[in-house]
């Protein structure tokens, strides 16, 4: 191999790297905001079914999926306070786990 075409090869080498690069996807973290009515959702089996499901359609957390949770200890005047926070956040996708939560949801 001559020098021209070994320097050839290394600048065209360096110039493709950066394109190679920008070129991978980088996946959306998904950010899935819990408000739950009840104690400490990390408690719940509920929780973990729910975490599982989204685990089998590909969505892991810390990869692509976050969890937000605000949970009211059973006090129904805290969960407008919660779902505001959540909306506040962005979340993706706002979940409720009792009818009371969702009712308590802003519009």
């Amino acid at each position: 191999m001559n020098r021209r075409t070994f320097l050839c090869g290394l600048t065209l080498g360096t110039l493709v790297t950066p394109l190679a690069v920008e070129a991978q996807s980088t996946e959306k973290m998904y950010r899935v905001g819990l408000l739950w009515h009840g104690p400490e959702p990390s408690t719940s089996p509920f929780f973990e079914v729910f975490r599982q499901s989204l685990v089998d359609s590909g969505y892991v957390e810390g990869a692509n999926l976050s969890f937000l949770h605000r949970w009211s200890e059973g006090h129904l005047e805290r969960l407008r306070d919660l779902a505001n926070d959540l909306v506040r956040l962005k979340v993706d996708v706002l979940f409720a786990s009792h009818r009371r939560a969702i009712s308590s949801m802003p519009v």
